[in-house]
Order: structure tokens, then C-alpha cells, then sequence
């Protein structure tokens, strides 16, 4: 994980939509204290990572960048990274 903070016990929501392959947002809520009858919570905001996968040089950084975004369209998408990488490697998948 190097610099980078394991989150996994968290319990991560994503806000992307039901029918989307890419789920590479998302949210948690953590309750950091309790004061009497006052809570105190951290949200947090999970977006994944493409730098740690593709990084700047990289054939697949340079594909990405030629593409610029991914975009969804009514009977489809097109990804920025090649499907593996996109739906998998890169999405907030559970365990």
C-alpha cells in the first residue's frame, strides 16, 4: 500500500448507478467519537486511483490520455481504460 491508507474495513457505498461496469466512486461514513449525547463522523469520499495502474509514460497512461474520459451513451459505453482494468482493477469491487 506504500504512503496509501487500507480502508477496507470500511463499508463503502458507491454513487455510481446500478447498471454501471466502472464503480470507481464512492462514500462511507465512520462515527470517530461520542460525546454525551454528540456524535462526531468522518465522511469519506473513495475514488479510484488510475495513476497507481497507468502511470504518466505508461502505454496504457497514453491510451487513457488519447481518450480523455469515458463516455455512456443509451446502448452502451466506452471506457477509458480497456475493460480489465476499468471494471475490475480499478473499480470498488467487494473484498
Amino acid at each position: 500500500l506504500g504512503l496509501r491508507q487500507d480502508l477496507r474495513h470500511l463499508k463503502v457505498f458507491t454513487i455510481d448507478g446500478p447498471s454501471t461496469m466502472e464503480i470507481d466512486d464512492g462514500l462511507s461514513i465512520e462515527r470517530i467519537d461520542k460525546d454525551g449525547e454528540t456524535s462526531r463522523y468522518r465522511i469519506w469520499v473513495h475514488i479510484a486511483d488510475a495513476e497507481r495502474l497507468a502511470p504518466p509514460g505508461s502505454d496504457l497512461f497514453e491510451t487513457a490520455r488519447k481518450r480523455i474520459t469515458s463516455l455512456y451513451l443509451p446502448r452502451g459505453s466506452i471506457s477509458m481504460f480497456p475493460s480489465l482494468v476499468s471494471t475490475d482493477l480499478m473499480s470498488l469491487v467487494p473484498n
